[in-house]
This record gives structure tokens, C-alpha cells and sequence, in this order.
């Protein structure tokens, strides 16, 4: 009906902002076609929020297309999760090329208290991989981190050289590295 054309002509417009890169005219458009019955827009909105890089937008939206039967967003949601792994072996190879003393993880180690199971996967597979190369590592939550989920296991894996800073509790934390120096 004449509705479902409106709500597609709405897309439409949301679509030619995002082409032009007009974002923030292209959200609203795209969020008035959602509203209007186009459940298209949300993989399209996912998309917009993941080239922004505000990947937990980006997650939101995708499991809404999903949650409406969009193929498209199984697909790109995992992408999403295939940048971030990307990212982070990158990190891992420049941590191998340049050998520091220690690496530090300063904060917002995900994107919200309670992240999605691939998220925590996705960092174990990374703690992993930096404790193979006997790294010290030293991570501090940040303000989107649940500092006590996020230090779950810390005093088994200080064994192995990954160390978190978790709920400050009024005392003073202190780690001392030493190298072939002392």
C-alpha cells in the first residue's frame, strides 16, 4: 500500500544522505523509516554506526535486522567482529616487531559492563595470544568496563603475565617488572 512506499521513499532519502555522507541526516531518515515500518533501515543504520566506529550502535542495530529476518545483517555484524579481530592481531604483530618492556590496555576494554560472548572471546583469543609472547600486560577498566567482571580471573592470570587493575578500593596496587637490567 501507499504506506509501504512512503516508508521505502523514506529509506530512500536516508540512503542518499549516507551516500552524499551526510550522516547525521541519513540516521534521522533512516530512524524515521524503521518508525515507519522498514525494517531494512536497521542493517542500514547498523552500517553507518560501523563506519563511525561506534561499533556498539553498530551491534544494536544489527541484531534488530536480524531480529526482523535481515540476511544481510548476520553477515555484517560479523564483519563487524572480524575489524575487531583484525585490529587485534595487528596489535599483536607490532607488539612482536617491536618487542616492548610491557603493554598497557588503558580502559574501555569493551563497550559496555556486560559485552556480547563473541566481545569476550574475541579479547580472551587476544590475552591469549600476548601471554604466548611473555609480555607483561596491564590493563585498567574504563568507564564502559564492569571493572570486576572485567578482572574475573585475575589472580590466575597474573601466573601468566597478564595483570588487571580491578575495583579501586582506597589501596595502593603495585607491580614491579624486571628485565636484565633488575
Amino acid at each position: 500500500g501507499i504506506e509501504n512506499e512512503i516508508s521505502y521513499a523514506i529509506r530512500n532519502l536516508a540512503l542518499l544522505y549516507d551516500k552524499q555522507k551526510k550522516f547525521d541526516l541519513a540516521e534521522k531518515y533512516y530512524k524515521l523509516a524503521i518508525e515507519d515500518g522498514n525494517t531494512d533501515a536497521y542493517d542500514d543504520l547498523g552500517t553507518i554506526y560501523k563506519n563511525q566506529k561506534k561499533y556498539d550502535l553498530a551491534e544494536k542495530y544489527y541484531k534488530l535486522a536480524i531480529e526482523n529476518k535481515d540476511s544481510y545483517a548476520t553477515r555484517n555484524l560479523a564483519s563487524l567482529y572480524e575489524d575487531q579481530k583484525y585490529i587485534l592481531q595487528r596489535i599483536v604483530q607490532l607488539i612482536c616487531a617491536k618487542q616492548p618492556d610491557c603493554v598497557l590496555l588503558a580502559g574501555d576494554i569493551y563497550d559496555k559492563p556486560v559485552p556480547p560472548a563473541e566481545a569476550v572471546v574475541l579479547f580472551d583469543d587476544f590475552l591469549n595470544q600476548l601471554a604466548e609472547l611473555k609480555v607483561p600486560v596491564c590493563i585498567i577498566s574504563g568507564n564502559h568496563d564492569s571493572a570486576e567482571r572485567l578482572a574475573f580471573g585475575a589472580q590466575l592470570m597474573s601466573g601468566s603475565g597478564i595483570h588487571f587493575a580491578g575495583s579501586y578500593n582506597g589501596e595502593e596496587q603495585k607491580l614491579v617488572l624486571e628485565d636484565e637490567f633488575g
